[in-house]
């Protein structure tokens, strides 16, 4: 160290801008996947929404340690506060592993409907209609590739359709494709 003491712009610019930058990375990061999970699908909410959660639980509890450090550096809020923020890190992960859990167990049940729904001879639309409620995504569609080389996509009565187009929640044309 060159000199025996801090500078005072450390203390005066640098350590609250650092502050400051690093509280508005936690909300941009709560907001976009408070965005992602407004946009996706279902299956996609219930996977994101416990992720989305602790984002929200550690850009309040790190506002609340800024603000109970200028307060009242050595009170037991901020020491408290401080611990939260620490368990914020692997309880990140916890919720990536809970929104996983979630996705399995949707799966799993989805599945389930979807074999009760389904007789023995169902017909095209009673198909699409037990996938749509099974997956709870009402705009399911099902389109087949009919044809060779020069072919088309077609509904189940062979009637030409154009192919859906890439969205939200919608399959890309290549993934459809690539699914003949």
């Amino acid at each position: 160290m060159v000199s025996g003491s801090e500078p005072a712009i450390i203390e005066d610019v640098v350590r609250p801008l650092r502050e400051l930058l690093t509280f508005v990375l936690f909300a941009a990061v709560a907001v976009r996947l408070g965005q992602r999970i407004r946009g996706a699908t279902p299956l996609a909410r219930r996977a994101r929404a416990p992720v989305l959660a602790v984002a929200c639980f550690r850009c309040a509890v790190y506002s609340g340690a800024l603000l109970g450090r200028r307060v009242a550096a050595d009170s037991g809020v901020v020491e408290a506060s401080l611990w939260a923020l620490a368990l914020a890190v692997p309880l990140t992960a916890v919720a990536f592993l809970v929104g996983l859990l979630r996705w399995w167990v949707f799966m799993a049940r989805s599945t389930q409907r979807l074999v009760a729904k389904l007789g023995a001879h169902p017909t095209p639309e009673d198909v699409r209609l037990a996938l749509a409620e099974a997956f709870d995504d009402r705009s399911l569609a099902i389109v087949y590739w009919l044809g060779d080389g020069d072919g088309h996509w077609g509904d189940a009565d062979g009637h030409r359709l154009d192919p859906p187009s890439a969205g939200p929640g919608r399959g890309d044309r290549p993934r459809l494709r690539a699914a003949r």
